[in-house]
């Protein structure tokens, strides 16, 4: 599925906001407004099921690292810096993000979280 697609969306949870010392909880992806979907990597259940290395390794980690693939996000700079430290991706195909385009609208503005941008922009 997506290695189908020319672009998506994505964003990842984790256990801080020091990309050296947190850990990846999940990551969410988007392939249109109606489609989406989120990928635990950390369940508190121990029975829970969620995919090993060596699965992400085959199946996610070649999407990741295709140029060809384009991502989209907010703050992708965080996570870069969080798959190469957690996981050892190197993220490319970077083609959108939002933070970057907001600081670039509004330089003086600071950066603001995707919730507090939301709520500025969308009420």
């Amino acid at each position: 599925m997506l290695s189908n697609t020319g672009r998506f969306s994505f964003d990842l949870e984790s256990t801080g906001l020091d990309a050296h010392d947190s850990r990846i909880v999940g990551m969410s992806f988007c392939l249109s407004p109606e489609e989406a979907y989120y990928l635990p990597l950390i369940c508190p259940d121990p029975k829970g099921n969620i995919p090993s290395l060596e699965v992400l390794r085959h199946f996610l980690f070649p999407i990741l690292e295709s140029p060809r693939i384009k991502k989209t996000g907010y703050n992708l700079k965080f996570d870069y810096k969080l798959l190469r430290a957690a996981l050892g991706v190197e993220l490319r195909g970077i083609a959108f993000d939002g933070m970057l385009a907001h600081y670039l609208l509004e330089p003086s503005g600071g950066t603001k979280s995707l919730d507090a941008l939301s709520l500025e922009l969308l009420g």
